[in-house]
């Protein structure tokens, strides 16, 4: 999280500076922010770690999965590694508080991680814990959870994770 929070400022100039259509969805994702009310450092690190996935070319619905109500919850059980947020029992607006968990081939195995950098962060332990293999379509957003934000194994980077760490340390 400290890695995160250092690198936060300037990935932030990095997504505002985008421009085009990826520019567009970067300043959607960003407009979370605009509200003081719920602005909060786990607000700005879900934004953060949101606008990093698609700025790697990445859909954040690949990593994370929302469930507006409990209806659709059959759908966990086709997910192979995905992070969750679900309403909680009894919650009856879309404000209502989340609960947020790990889903690993159809399972839930952990809930109430209370926000999306810990779920992200907990799904990367239990990636090297139980010897998982990255998702494909999200390889490059691990890529830089691991090589960047834990700093392991970080002299063999890919060319677009190595253009995003040039940036971050100009």
């Amino acid at each position: 999280m400290s890695v995160l929070d250092r690198h936060t400022p300037k990935l932030l100039m990095l997504f505002r500076a985008k421009g085009g259509a990826l520019g567009r969805r970067l300043e959607i994702i960003m407009e979370l922010l605009q509200d003081s009310v719920h602005s909060s450092i786990e607000r700005t690190r879900e934004v953060v770690l949101r606008c990093l996935i698609e700025y790697l070319g990445e859909q954040v619905g690949h990593l994370i999965k929302e469930f507006n109500d409990t209806e659709n919850l059959e759908e966990l059980e086709q997910l192979i590694l995905a992070i969750t947020v679900t309403p909680k029992p009894g919650a009856s607006t879309s404000n209502s508080p989340k609960n947020i968990g790990i889903v690993i081939e159809g399972m839930e195995v952990i809930t109430g991680l209370g926000d999306i950098a810990r779920a992200c962060s907990v799904l990367l332990g239990l990636t090297y814990a139980l010897n998982l293999n990255y998702p494909t379509q999200l390889k490059y957003t691990f890529e830089v959870f691991q090589k960047l934000f834990l700093e392991l194994d970080d002299s063999k980077l890919s060319s677009k994770v190595q253009s995003l760490k040039s940036k971050l340390e100009a």
